[in-house]
């Protein structure tokens, strides 16, 4: 075990993050705050898992955000935006998407799909074949490729992402939004 986690600041530090995360339901900002602080790395475990723990326990006892809690004693009710005063509410992915974009070929080699990202400032492509999507293929996808081999004579369908996650234009923002927001390395919001 290393010397530094069994510090007493190690635990002070910890219980910082942690009451802070229980106090306002944000365990992630907790968290960077105090490494900001230290810039420890060893840290982060004690920090992740006293913060994580504490928000739990803190959601569970009383739902809600201390603000919220905060402003409801001083007789502020903060309610939800009804869906007919939310102007997002009625938009749809038609509304947002860019119509004409940038694909590349699922026969691309490897030196062809760098190049290809390298004079864009895109992050990510739809890739085609034979009209049809068939996958996507991001900046993280063409890193972990290039780190692992160089072999010029792989092709885009040998490491592109498949089957992509699609929407139907007449999708909700608030469905898009919650797709893009999974965090799934099958979803790429391009």
């Amino acid at each position: 075990m290393p010397e530094s986690l069994g510090s007493t600041t190690t635990y002070a530090l910890t219980g910082m993050g942690a009451f802070f995360s229980a106090v306002t339901g944000v365990p992630i900002t907790a968290i960077v705050i105090v490494f900001e602080m230290t810039a420890n790395f060893n840290l982060v475990l004690p920090l992740m898992i006293g913060s994580g723990i504490a928000y739990l326990v803190a959601d569970r006892a009383n739902r809600g955000s201390i603000y919220n809690r905060l402003l409801a004693m001083q007789g502020i009710h903060l309610e939800p935006v009804a869906q007919a005063n939310n102007p997002w509410a009625g938009l749809k992915a038609a509304d947002l998407m860019q119509r004409r974009v940038e694909t590349l070929s699922s026969q691309m080699t490897l030196p062809e799909v760098v190049q290809a990202f390298s004079r864009s400032h895109h992050r990510g492509f739809p890739v085609l074949e034979n009209g049809r999507l068939v996958g996507i293929v991001t900046q993280s996808d063409l890193g972990e490729v290039t780190a692992q081999s160089i072999d010029p004579a792989l092709t885009l369908a040998d490491f592109m992402t498949t089957p992509p996650v699609t929407v139907a234009p007449d999708a909700s923002l608030p469905r898009v939004t919650a797709i893009c927001s999974t965090g799934s390395s099958s979803v790429a919001c391009l």
